[in-house]
């Protein structure tokens, strides 16, 4: 299961870098095969059973209640095609690994665009192909995404 949802990260973090954008007829079948087998993936870790279609759910809706006020307030600078791989990397990976996966992709989007201004490869009106930072943080989080929640949350001094 995982290696299908790498690869399907994998071809829309190429997409985006090579047309700078990311198809729709990618991401609405896969975000429906995300939620169809939701049981057999990474949600059921967190919610077994039947309460891994729910938890899919969570994590699609969680995903898109974060970035799309992003994109809103981005005023074209985010295109339409990352929120909508947010949703689909959200249902792939359940709540809370889509958070996971998503502040993993504003770390790296961050250091990267910040990297760049440094360099002066980039200025501050550039943009990047952000489908890049997300199926990046997509492929940790489902990939590490438990483990890297836990460690976050025993520093903030929450779990042990």
């Amino acid at each position: 299961m995982v290696a299908l949802y790498l690869a399907l990260l994998g071809t829309a973090m190429a997409w985006d870098v090579a047309r700078a954008r990311i198809p729709n007829r990618l991401v609405y079948p896969a975000t429906l095969l995300a939620l169809a087998l939701a049981p057999w993936g990474p949600p059921a870790a967190w919610w077994p059973g039947w309460g891994a279609y729910a938890n899919a759910l969570a994590g699609l809706g969680g995903a898109l209640g974060v970035l799309l006020p992003v994109y809103l307030l981005a005023r074209g600078r985010m295109g339409a095609g990352d929120v909508k791989l947010a949703g689909l990397i959200g249902a792939m990976g359940g709540f809370p690994v889509g958070l996971v996966a998503l502040g993993l992709a504003f770390l790296g989007g961050g250091v990267a665009a910040l990297a760049l201004l440094a360099l002066r490869r980039a200025r501050l009106h550039d943009t990047l192909p952000y489908g890049l930072f997300l199926g990046g943080g997509g492929v940790m989080a489902l990939l590490w995404g438990k483990d890297l929640l836990r460690a976050y949350l025993t520093l903030l001094g929450v779990a042990r």
